[in-house]
């Protein structure tokens, strides 16, 4: 047995001596990612599962030896929330394909199981995700020489259908911010500042009261929340750096985030040291952070109490982002707004509504036009 360092203190190749077929040996390698201490370590292990008779030999891996590895891999470098997805995945096909040998894995086996789940009505959406999952770890096993190609890549690709998208009109939006008039103040302040900034879910309740900038009437997006079953509510920096960004809002929702400012001092002092220490703009009852699912249930509950239009909290980024395409504002503005790490993903996601302006294109040339025959 011995040690093959080929990455320093990052990757090795551990080469293991089963035995002998006449005078040829027979080997097992496999790659180590980490450091000297711990392949040495592994090696270790080995040895004794060798010694114990109980070394399974990288031929025999199941799908499920790979995804439990697969995962202990990819856990220090993802977010808790993106580690439970996956985890979620994985477990779920272990449930049919767990058993099978790497080896025996192909890309049938592959399109039989996609297949059923879309049988079994799972959306699309959710069939790509696991595939993605599924890709991913094979492709993993490629690398770590468990098998030679991925068979995922020769699987079926299932078409996404997309859901209709839901959004607010201007007269939806108008009975909307009505109703809030009947509302608490942190929870009109939450719902116009959605449709003011268009801003995800996460980065609202992400948003601490240092990112508003009263006079220049501006909120920068520099952190988010997330929820896991483990750490609980949580920060982190947002996906990409082009959600990184600073929006600039309308008096309206200027006026209404200071109104809640005072609001939540004059809570804080009533309370006392039972004040939560959360410095978020948006928090809970007793001053510590809101929930990610939070807004979403506000949303429902005025929806529900008003008998608005259904519509999820979502949909309020749709619809900021519909308006101001209605209202003539540049893509590539709306763009830089939302977030969108290239004017490429907003094209996609409103060109039916991005088609009707350039299609307003023509009307607008045949006044030119008949301008001209006026004359």
């Amino acid at each position: 047995m011995a040690i093959r360092e080929i990455v320093k203190n990052k990757e090795y190749q551990i080469i293991v001596v089963l035995g002998y077929s006449g005078n040829k040996r027979v080997r097992h390698y496999e790659t180590y990612y980490g450091g000297k201490k711990e392949a040495t370590l592994r090696e270790n292990e080995l040895k004794l599962q060798l010694k114990k008779n109980t070394f399974a030999i990288k031929d025999n891996i199941t799908l499920r030896q790979l995804f439990n590895e697969w995962l202990e891999f990819k856990k220090p470098t993802i977010a808790p929330k993106t580690y439970s997805s996956y985890k979620l995945y994985s477990d779920n096909t272990c449930k049919t394909l767990g058993h099978i040998k790497l080896k025996n894995l192909n890309a049938q086996i592959l399109d039989k199981f996609y297949n059923d789940l879309l049988l079994n009505n799972v959306p699309t959406k959710t069939i790509k995700h696991y595939r993605e999952v599924i890709g991913n770890a094979l492709k993993t096993a490629v690398k770590w020489d468990y098998i030679s190609n991925n068979p995922n890549e020769k699987a079926t690709t299932i078409k996404v259908i997309q859901k209709e998208m839901s959004f607010y009109s201007q007269k939806d939006v108008d009975k909307l911010l009505e109703v809030l008039d009947n509302e608490p103040i942190k929870r009109q302040a939450l719902i116009k500042l959605a449709i003011d900034s268009g801003c995800r879910r996460s980065e609202i309740t992400g948003l601490k009261w240092e990112n508003v900038d009263f006079e220049k009437r501006t909120i920068e997006i520099k952190q988010i929340t997330q929820y896991d079953s483990k750490l609980g509510i949580y920060e982190k920096e947002p996906k990409t750096e082009s959600s990184k960004r600073t929006i600039v809002l309308c008096n309206d929702t200027i006026n209404c985030l200071k109104k809640l400012k005072q609001e939540e001092a004059l809570h804080q002092l009533q309370l006392g040291k039972a004040w939560g220490k959360s410095k978020r703009v948006f928090v809970t009852d007793m001053g510590k952070d809101m929930h990610p699912d939070t807004p979403s249930q506000i949303l429902k509950s005025i929806i529900d109490k008003y008998n608005l239009k259904p519509v999820s909290f979502h949909g309020l980024r749709h619809s900021n982002a519909t308006l101001l395409i209605e209202k003539g504002v540049n893509v590539q503005i709306i763009s830089k707004r939302l977030g969108h790490s290239n004017i490429d993903i907003t094209h996609k996601v409103y060109s039916h509504f991005i088609q009707e302006e350039f299609e307003a294109v023509a009307d607008v040339m045949q006044d030119v036009f008949s301008n001209q025959k006026a004359n």
